[in-house]
């Protein structure tokens, strides 16, 4: 599936990027609007990016956009009960078998997780980043309008929705299950002890492409700067890390990747 938020369409036929996605095989769902608008941009007032008040916000949608588009029934063989989200700025870097993810489903039930979601910027085990979610649609379905009054009653909150659905779930003692680490793994960590064969889904967060990672990919932190200047304080820290401790070797890997997986600007602008 994959989920568009666009404030000036209607519907997918009219945009070209979901015409090129549903060629390639994707289910796309315009969303012109999110259901709990109103209440996002009340709490986030201030935040000037539409953006961060609309796409951010999606993966609580997902419990209601599975059900309204019944997409549960669109293939045979579905799981009816797990779905894996992941942000926009992800790669998926090796194959997800089966086995891996109903590895990581019987341990969610084992341990009555409501979600698994994993590291932020560190490798220490740390449940915070939810770019890559596993979720228990019903437990998370059931647990989102009581999430929405968090929002309204405790926010604004740091990180948008994801420092609401860590505040909530740390509040309220939800189950919470630790994503094994190839599953959200980060561009400027080193690789080793691991190899590129066990990382599943790479994870731009922080550097991204035009922002530091071509940096971290050319072992020379002075592009950051060049590329966007306003992105120095945040991302070098991270970048200088991609190049000594991993040598660039990841950032190489993906930017070459993106270079064949990017559609040509015609077909989807």
């Amino acid at each position: 599936m994959l989920g568009r938020l666009e404030s000036d369409l209607g519907n997918v036929d009219s945009s070209k990027f979901g015409s090129w996605a549903k060629k390639k095989g994707a289910t796309v769902i315009t969303v012109p609007r999110l259901s709990f608008q109103d209440e996002v941009d009340v709490v986030y007032h201030d935040q000037d990016h539409l953006g961060h008040r609309q796409g951010p916000w999606l993966r609580l949608e997902i419990p209601r956009l599975v059900e309204e588009n019944s997409l549960l029934d669109i293939a045979p063989k579905i799981c009816k009960n797990h779905v894996l989200y992941t942000d926009s700025d992800v790669i998926f870097a090796n194959k997800i078998s089966k086995a891996d993810i109903h590895s990581i489903t019987s341990e969610m039930v084992s341990s009555g997780a409501v979600v698994s979601y994993g590291r932020e910027a560190s490798k220490k085990p740390q449940i915070a980043n939810t770019g890559v979610m596993f979720m228990d649609l019903k437990k998370f379905g059931a647990l989102v309008p009581k999430i929405f009054n968090h929002l309204v009653e405790k926010g604004p909150f740091p990180a948008l929705d994801q420092g609401l659905i860590n505040n909530y779930l740390t509040q309220n003692q939800e189950s919470r299950h630790l994503l094994p680490i190839h599953y959200n793994w980060k561009v400027y960590w080193k690789l080793e002890p691991s190899s590129f064969e066990e990382v599943k889904i790479l994870h731009f967060h922080g550097p991204k492409r035009g922002l530091g990672l071509e940096a971290i990919a050319h072992l020379d932190p002075g592009i950051l700067a060049e590329q966007s200047p306003g992105h120095v304080d945040p991302y070098s820290g991270l970048v200088k890390q991609g190049i000594c401790c991993d040598r660039g070797r990841m950032a190489t890997w993906a930017v070459e990747s993106m270079v064949l997986l990017t559609p040509n600007l015609t077909d989807i602008c």
